[in-house]
Formats: C-alpha cells, sequence, structure tokens
C-alpha cells in the first residue's frame, strides 16, 4: 500500500472494482459524501448505493423507474435477485431489510452510470443475493469504474485493487492507476524604473532565485494545502450565522463533542441515543437564545406519492430550503429546480413542475411563460417563481403551511410533536424521534444552545456556521504537528539552496556596483538593493501560493489555514537574508 496525500474517486480513470476499506468510523462514507458533494458536476455520471434510503410511499414498480432508469436492465436485474410481480406490486415502505436492499440495488444497477459507488451493499442479504451481486460487478467491472465498501467477507475475491481510509490517511494498492495532474505556475513580468533595479531584475541570478523560491514555495503549498484539505472537513456554509440545525444520523452523540470531550468523557456521559423529546423542544423554544424552532415531520415525507397520481406540495421554511445539509434529503430541494428560484415565506409563491401545471392546472402556455403566473391552491392564489423537474410542488412557508412537511414549534404544539412521534411508531420505527430540526437563533453565540443540547440531545448531528468553524479549527490543530515541521524543513532547504546560489551572486554583481563612477552612489548601501529584489521574489510567490491552495482546498478559510506556513517560510527567509548581509559585511570587499 502507498501513502497519498490526495485521492479522489474520479482521478480513476480504468475500469475495475476498487475496494475502499477501513475500520468502522474511519469515514468511508463520509469520504464518499463529501466526493460526491465537492464534485457536483462529475457525480451526474455516479450511481450510488447508500446505507440510508429514504423510503416514499410508491410501489416498488415505480420506485425502480425514479428517475431515468434503464428498462432492460431493470427487467434483468430483477430476473437475478428474484423479484417478481408480486413484489413489483409491493409498497416499498412494506418491504423487509433485505427486500428492499435487492430493489436498491436493481435501481442502481439501472441508472446505467459510468462509475458505481456501493456502500455495504450485502447488508441484509442472503448468500446466494451475495454471489449474485459479486457475479453482476465482476461483469459490470470490464466496463464501468466500481467502488466497493464492504466489510463482508463473501465479496472477498473483489477485494484486489483496495482503498485504505483512515480519517487522515488514505492508503492506495499499488495496482491502482491513479492519474495526476501538474499545476500550472504563472509567470509574471516585473517592471522597475531604477538603473539598479533594472540590472537585478535582469540578472541570471534573479531569475534563478525567482524560479527556485516559487517552485520550492508552490510545493510546499501543494503538501500543506493537501494535508489541509484531506483533514479538515470543508462543509458549506449555511445561509445565515444565526441558523442551527440538527439531524438524526443514528449515533450516539455529536461529532462535535469529540473536540470538546476525551473518549472517556463521552464513554462515560453518552452509552445510549439521547435525542429531544416534545417537553424539551417546547423548553427549548422558550430559552431566549432561540427565536424559532422548526421540525420536519417523517409522516408527511413518507407519505407523498412520486408518480403525479396526485398534487403533491411540500411547505418547509427557507431555513431548511437553503441548507446545504439536506440538499438530497427531500424530494424538492435545489438540485430539482430547473428555472427560477424557490418560494418565500409567507408570500403565497410556488414552484412546481410542468407536469403539475399541465395536468393539475390545464395550462398549456410555454414554459418561458409559466414564472409569473398565478395558481390557485386551496383557495389562494400562489405566484409561480420557479420550475422543478419533481412531481412535488413547493409552496411559500407559513402557519396556514404547517401540514405541508414542517411543524414550528411553539408552547401550543405539544399535539402535532407528539403526533409525529405516535405515528412513526405505528410505522414500525424503532426509536421514534424528530430526525431533522432546525433553528433560527437570537444571536450568533451558541454556547447556551450547545450546553443544553449536550444534556438533552446529545445523539444529533450539529449544523452551524460556528460549528463548522469549530470543527474545522480542531483537525487543524491537530495536524500542526505535522504541518508546521514540514513548513520549517522546507523553508530550511529553500534557504539553503539561496545560500548555495547567493554566494556566486554576490561576486557577479558586485562588479557593477564597483563601475559606478558617481561617488555619490554609494555602492555598500546600494548592495541592500539584492536583499530587497529577493524580498521581492518572495513576496510575489504568495499570490501563487494562495492560488494553489484555493484550487486544491476549494475554501476561503484554506488561505487562513496557510498563514502559519508561510509566516514560518517569511521568517526563515528574511533570516537567510540577514545571514548573507552580515557574511557580505565581514568578506567586505577592500576596493570599494
Amino acid at each position: 500500500m502507498t501513502k497519498i496525500n490526495k485521492f479522489s474517486i474520479f482521478s480513476i480513470k480504468e475500469p475495475g472494482i476498487y475496494t475502499i476499506g477501513g475500520v468502522n468510523g474511519s469515514g468511508k462514507t463520509t469520504f464518499i459524501e463529501n466526493e460526491l458533494k465537492d464534485n457536483t458536476t462529475k457525480a451526474k455520471d455516479v450511481a450510488y448505493f447508500s446505507q440510508k434510503n429514504w423510503k416514499y410511499k410508491t410501489t416498488v414498480e415505480k420506485y425502480l423507474h425514479f428517475p431515468k432508469t434503464n428498462p432492460q436492465l431493470v427487467e434483468k436485474y430483477c430476473e437475478a435477485f428474484s423479484i417478481d410481480s408480486y413484489c413489483l406490486d409491493k409498497d416499498i415502505q412494506s418491504l423487509s431489510g433485505g427486500e428492499f436492499v435487492k430493489v436498491e440495488l436493481v435501481r442502481t444497477l439501472s441508472l446505467d452510470a459510468p462509475i458505481l459507488v456501493f456502500d455495504e451493499p450485502t447488508n441484509n442479504l442472503d448468500n446466494g443475493s451475495s454471489e449474485t451481486l459479486a457475479n453482476i460487478l465482476s461483469e459490470l467491472s470490464k466496463t464501468k469504474i466500481i467502488y466497493l465498501v464492504s466489510h463482508d467477507a463473501r465479496l472477498g475475491n473483489l477485494f484486489e485493487k483496495t482503498i485504505l481510509i483512515n480519517k487522515l490517511e488514505i492508503e492506495v494498492s499499488p495496482l491502482i492507476p491513479l492519474k495526476n495532474k501538474d499545476i500550472p505556475i504563472r509567470e509574471k513580468n516585473v517592471v522597475a524604473n531604477r538603473r539598479i533595479i533594472t540590472y537585478l531584475l535582469k540578472s541570471k541570478f534573479n531569475f534563478l532565485m525567482l524560479a527556485l523560491i516559487i517552485v520550492l514555495s508552490i510545493l510546499l503549498t501543494i503538501i500543506v494545502s493537501t494535508i489541509i484539505a484531506r483533514s479538515v472537513p470543508m462543509d458549506e456554509e449555511l445561509a445565515s450565522d444565526y441558523n442551527f440545525e440538527m439531524l438524526d444520523v443514528a449515533e450516539n452523540y455529536s461529532r462535535y463533542f469529540n473536540i470538546e470531550m476525551t473518549d472517556n468523557e463521552i464513554e462515560d456521559e453518552f452509552q445510549k441515543p439521547n435525542h429531544l423529546t416534545t417537553n424539551e423542544l417546547i423548553k427549548l423554544q422558550e430559552k431566549k437564545y432561540v427565536e424559532q424552532i422548526y421540525v420536519v415531520d417523517e409522516n408527511y415525507i413518507n407519505g407523498l406519492t412520486l408518480d403525479d397520481s396526485k398534487f403533491e406540495v411540500l411547505g418547509l421554511p427557507e431555513i431548511i430550503t437553503n441548507s446545504p445539509s439536506y440538499i438530497n434529503a427531500f424530494p424538492v430541494t435545489k438540485i430539482h429546480l430547473i428555472k427560477g428560484r424557490f418560494p418565500k415565506d409567507g408570500a403565497k409563491e410556488i414552484a412546481l413542475s410542468y407536469g403539475n401545471l399541465k395536468k393539475f392546472f390545464q395550462d398549456d402556455s410555454s414554459e418561458e411563460s409559466f414564472i409569473g403566473k398565478k395558481v390557485k391552491f386551496e383557495g389562494d392564489y400562489y405566484k409561480i417563481v420557479g420550475i422543478v423537474n419533481s412531481p412535488v410542488a413547493a409552496i411559500s412557508y407559513s402557519k396556514q403551511a404547517q401540514k405541508y412537511g414542517a411543524v414550528e414549534v411553539t408552547d401550543k404544539s405539544a399535539e402535532k410533536l407528539n403526533s409525529i412521534l405516535t405515528n412513526l411508531e405505528k410505522q414500525g420505527y424503532d426509536n421514534p424521534n424528530f430526525y431533522i430540526i432546525s433553528m433560527k437563533l437570537a444571536d450568533k453565540d451558541q454556547h447556551e444552545l450547545l450546553s443544553y443540547l449536550k444534556k438533552h440531545g446529545p445523539s444529533y448531528q450539529y449544523s452551524s456556521n460556528y460549528i463548522y468553524g469549530e470543527l474545522q479549527l480542531s483537525f487543524y490543530k491537530e495536524n500542526l504537528k505535522k504541518i508546521i515541521p514540514l513548513s520549517v524543513v522546507f523553508s530550511l532547504i529553500v534557504a539553503g539552496l539561496i545560500l548555495i546560489f547567493g554566494r556566486k551572486s554576490f561576486s557577479l554583481i558586485n562588479g557593477f556596483l564597483n563601475d559606478m563612477s558617481n561617488l555619490n552612489f554609494r555602492p555598500r548601501v546600494n548592495k541592500g538593493f539584492i536583499y530587497l529584489i529577493m524580498l521581492f521574489d518572495f513576496l510575489i510567490c504568495i499570490p501563487a501560493c494562495l492560488l494553489v491552495n484555493q484550487l486544491i482546498i476549494g475554501h476561503s478559510i484554506g488561505m487562513i489555514m496557510l498563514l502559519p506556513t508561510l509566516v514560518i517560510s517569511l521568517i526563515i527567509f528574511m533570516l537567510t537574508l540577514l545571514f548573507m548581509s552580515y557574511r557580505d559585511k565581514k568578506n567586505d570587499f577592500r576596493n570599494l
């Protein structure tokens, strides 16, 4: 196995099966989902089998043909996994664990994407179905790129090409061909007016020093930025610093507490799942630091039909529709928006599909003329502000729209909240709770809220710009132990090379200074221009370093994280120039 600085699932171009391995909790699923989230254009070529999927109220047959699957492949793989006509007529929500996995496998395979990603696909599968899947993947590996996350020994014959992930490190099997890309260096032209500066800028020495400084500084930037990119989660920022989100991802405690507590403290305090109850939510809403709380109604979401048989609407507050955390969680989000925008809260606006308009509102106007029109829904007129490619429409969230997918928590909402939990229990949920909660806070300070959640709701994963910043900072601090020594070593290498080439440069440039006939020229003083030019060489490489940093990390916070490296390099560089100046004075030329 070979450790590499940066790896992407899109860097492999040859068909085959590539296994992503690692111990539980090493970040395999997070790595895959970040890859898909950070490469939205390339992700269109990916069919992803996830461990957690939403079970909407629809038949197996309709589910298998949504979105655009290949009908011939659906038929082929249904036969392979023994999914008969009786099963096709079943409701998705009535399937057993094994049946749903087989249906989801057929759906993933039938998308006919060039890249297939399977995250633990054999969970709940019997031996026969696992063997069938192994045979299918072996055959598809001749023409497709397949990534497989699995610990199942039944698929052991597919584990030849392995990518091991251990949170901060990635090791790649030597059998895997990687495609590397070099980052080009932009050259800059500098113009100076004074004769001495012009001479120094045009000298071979300066070109050599400039090239040396830029190449080595960018190389250092690439290494440091890659370490940061691999180890620091660069989550997309929320719409506001006052937004706070909670999402149940089936863990006993939030990853945020990993940076606040020791492992022993976590083990002592979070033995069992602990979610917010109805009373705890209502009490939280009464806190002075909380302005609004919204709970997503899982029963309503699960009950939506996705086949245009009825006009379905979803009313969610902007705090949820604008969130990057739920981009794939609902049947109408930003990924479904074709043109226009989503409705604003309380504005009586709607975003719906062309199919909705034609079938339920008998409007045959051209596509371009839809936005701006009004449609009547349940006695009110709604202005069309967006067009989506989903059979579910989105309407402005208001107190009247709370029955369409979300409930605002108030001192009078206990009945609605308890009804959500009761219905989830009737649907067979072992531990029914509020799975998605969004808050609008009264101020940016979140410490009081986090103290409350530590006691009453530690099992949620928390999302906010504050949380993201704290997590990024904690991961970055952990990696400073390797970044700082690396920066020092590379900067010393640069300093050593400058000293080697600088020794010859002084004798060459000294001749020019000694030949100046003007007694007021003061050659010894002007020899300081040599150091200024070299400092200038270092400073002009900083934008190039920041550009490379941005290309690798893709987040403005990455530039801040690179600053310690640049400061270390600048300090060592300045010490190098002082040492060169000291040597120059010590070996002063007698004819000056």
